[in-house]
């Protein structure tokens, strides 16, 4: 195993190149990632905190690359205002890994009512909340916590209000971090729900148009940055959307063999088939789009 490296690591930009993450040089990237939770939200479950010790392990072990989480609850705990000790947490973070020859992938992590104390749902022709979807699900009198998840993650969707706030958070984030070159990718959205709304409709309709005006957004802040589009897993006949933008990264949540059945036996041959079906649909794209390359995680 090799030593650990600790000091001041150099990383090079990388960038998306005829479907391939580069360096620099031009030389084709292979990111080996890792998940972190340390800085997301998990009341009834804390995630174990993030240290140099976690970061040697990773660097000792061959990986290359962190996607870790952050909230966008805690990032604007109030409508309007940043919380600039959550983004120095993050910093810090972002920081050691980085030292640690690791690259970051920022991830706005969402979980349909994962935190604690929260928004109450949006009323239709109402004004919303003050702490939007995917922030915060609490009991409302008369209201059963998961249909008011439900009911704010619906109004996400379907207004704008709450997704120009979402894009002025993601801008925060990426005028943070827009000069780090170990920041190699922003996630936008973890694992999209598409309930009430059909998954087809959903993805057509409401989550390609989001992750374009996201990166948009954060492309006017940050152009340098890969934007990595989260491809959702809900159902297997998804709608994958080509997007017409600098520095792309298509990324699927394989589960299948884990979560979905059939479940994986140790015979490769399955997985080898989702990898293909994966990199099929990232070519698709790359061929309409003309800059999407593929990361799996």
């Amino acid at each position: 195993m090799p030593p650990s490296h600790y000091g001041d690591t150099s990383l090079n930009w990388l960038r998306v190149n005829h479907g391939q993450v580069v360096d620099g040089s031009g030389r084709k990237v292979l990111l080996r990632g890792f998940n972190v939770d340390a800085l997301v939200s998990y009341p009834k479950s804390p995630p174990a905190p993030l240290d140099e010790m976690d970061a040697s392990l990773m660097q000792r072990a061959g990986f290359d690359v962190v996607r870790l989480g952050i909230d966008w609850a805690q990032l604007e705990p109030v409508r309007g205002r940043f919380d600039q000790a959550y983004l120095d947490r993050v910093g810090g973070a972002v920081a050691m890994l980085n030292r640690h020859g690791l690259y970051v992938v920022l991830d706005m992590h969402f979980r349909l009512g994962w935190s604690s104390d929260s928004a109450t749902p949006a009323r239709p022709g109402g004004p919303p909340s003050t702490r939007r979807t995917g922030i915060r699900c609490r009991s409302t009198p008369g209201v059963r916590p998961h249909t008011a998840a439900i009911a704010s993650d619906l109004y996400f969707w379907l207004f704008s209000d709450w997704k120009a706030d979402f894009y002025r958070a993601w801008q925060a984030v990426a005028t943070r971090f827009k000069d780090n070159a170990g920041v190699a990718g922003y996630d936008i959205f973890n694992e999209a729900h598409p309930l009430p709304i059909p998954p087809r409709i959903f993805e057509k309709s409401y989550l390609w148009p989001m992750f374009k005006d996201a990166i948009e957004a954060i492309g006017a802040v940050d152009r340098t940055t890969c934007h990595c589009r989260r491809h959702p897993v809900a159902h297997h006949r998804t709608v994958v959307a080509p997007l017409k933008a600098p520095n792309v990264v298509y990324g699927a949540h394989l589960y299948e063999g884990s979560l979905i059945p059939p479940f994986f036996t140790g015979d490769p041959t399955f997985l080898r088939s989702r990898f293909r079906s994966a990199s099929r649909k990232r070519r698709r794209c790359r061929r309409r789009s003309g800059s999407a390359s593929s990361v799996t995680t």
